[in-house]
């Protein structure tokens, strides 16, 4: 891969759908409770341009477009999540959403209308979906449409999903949303090219998340289908050490997590 020096944008290289990995930036990794530079004046390493498929086989060159105050550890974030599944496991207050953001502004081009593709935006817990799809909102120009409980979704059928997929470009829900759509084939994965899924250490058991992964994501994979959404996953937890938490049961942890995600 050649790269070459440039302030301005980062341009990925080649996408794929069928690998992923975690993510703990060489940053994080060394002292998570530091604070990082700074380096939103400073040169970044960007990619060639990325050609990704779209319906027909057709081909769409696509070039990212980080913003300018991303910080070295999000843009590198930001090159790993373009080329494959990956899950950031970054602190509280380090700007996972801001990764996520950069990412949907990587995929606009195959979102943007009349395009049948969206981007979906997982959100745990109802207060967040407002508050994730208004910094979706400052900083991208795409269409966000937010969907909670209490707007009775649940008996949305698959015509007012239809106005909803026409008229915007991300979507931004709880996961509950997202499982029973795609239970009823309201919505299906081919739709989606890109799945954000913020908080995903909630993603084991029977929680909406796994469900997502076990009964839809692995089941196509399995089949053999490669058009899947790309899998952005993050998280603070997990590299939280709880009182009485051996290194092995949070490594396992995380191993499970990326084993969900597609990581193996």
């Amino acid at each position: 891969m050649t790269k070459r020096k440039k302030t301005a944008s980062l341009i990925p290289h080649h996408h794929s759908t069928t690998t992923s990995s975690s993510y703990l930036p060489q940053q994080k990794r060394t002292k998570l409770h530091h604070h990082v530079h700074d380096v939103s004046h400073q040169p970044v390493e960007i990619m060639e341009p990325i050609t990704m498929e779209i319906d027909g086989g057709s081909k769409l060159e696509v070039a990212a477009d980080p913003l300018p105050f991303a910080r070295s550890y999000q843009l590198e974030a930001l090159e790993k999540s373009i080329h494959e599944n990956t899950i950031v496991f970054l602190e509280t207050g380090s700007g996972k959403t801001l990764i996520a953001i950069m990412l949907l502004r990587s995929y606009a081009y195959m979102l943007r209308k009349p395009s049948r593709h969206i981007a979906v935006f997982l959100v745990p817990k109802v207060v967040l979906v407002t508050q994730q799809a208004e910094a979706v909102k400052m900083h991208t120009d795409l269409k966000v449409g937010m969907y909670w409980g209490d707007m009775a979704v649940d008996y949305w059928d698959a015509a007012a999903w239809k106005k909803e997929i026409d008229k915007y470009e991300v979507l931004v829900m709880t996961p509950a949303i997202l499982l029973r759509s795609l239970r009823h084939s309201f919505l299906k994965l081919d739709m989606i090219k890109l799945l954000i899924m913020d908080e995903c250490h909630h993603a084991k058991g029977r929680d909406p998340y796994a469900c997502i992964m076990k009964e839809f994501y692995h089941e196509e994979l399995k089949s053999g289908i490669s058009n899947l959404p790309r899998i952005f996953g993050m998280t603070a937890s997990p590299i939280k050490s709880k009182a009485g938490d051996s290194q092995y049961t949070l490594s396992e942890n995380i191993r499970h997590l990326m084993t969900l995600m597609h990581s193996k």
